[in-house]
């Protein structure tokens, strides 16, 4: 499997840039969008793991921009904003995001919070697989094997 590819839609150019470099870094891909629309068309076009997400934008509200991408895709996403009110996080929780990051943020937080979505999609998606060749797998050292009522250690 490839790099992950990481959306991140933000107006401030200068916060973009940071982050864009800091993901490189950490081996990701990342693809900048400095509007709603742009991030949404870059959505479409190409599909990413995983969307940072500021909701202040300069054309649609990024609230509206996570119901839009949570309602025709399975892609977290990490929001990210100054607006640090009660109801702007519940409300960006209840529109489909995965987490809320308030500005000014720590950079090795939101590594971190990337870092353990993926690892969780990770998880789901070898347990899906092992539940197709009918193995459970617990905690990454116990394989069950239904169909041999078989339980192995490793």
């Amino acid at each position: 499997m490839g790099k992950k590819s990481i959306l991140i839609i933000e107006d401030e150019e200068n916060i973009a840039d940071i982050l864009a470099h800091c993901l490189e870094n950490e081996g990701f891909k990342t693809i900048v969008a400095g509007s709603g629309e742009q991030g949404l068309a870059l959505v479409q076009e190409f599909v990413p793991d995983l969307v940072l997400l500021d909701i202040m934008l300069p054309d649609i509200s990024g609230l509206e921009v996570c119901k839009r991408i949570t309602a025709s895709y399975i892609i977290p996403v990490i929001m990210l904003t100054a607006r640090a009110d009660d109801v702007d996080k519940i409300l960006g929780m209840e529109l489909g995001a995965d987490d809320y990051i308030t500005k000014p943020f720590n950079l090795r937080e939101v590594m971190v919070r990337i870092k353990t979505i993926f690892r969780r999609i990770d998880l789901i998606a070898e347990a899906v697989a092992d539940h197709d060749r009918k193995v459970l797998r617990l905690q990454k050292e116990i394989e069950i094997y239904i169909d041999q009522h078989e339980i192995r250690q490793h």
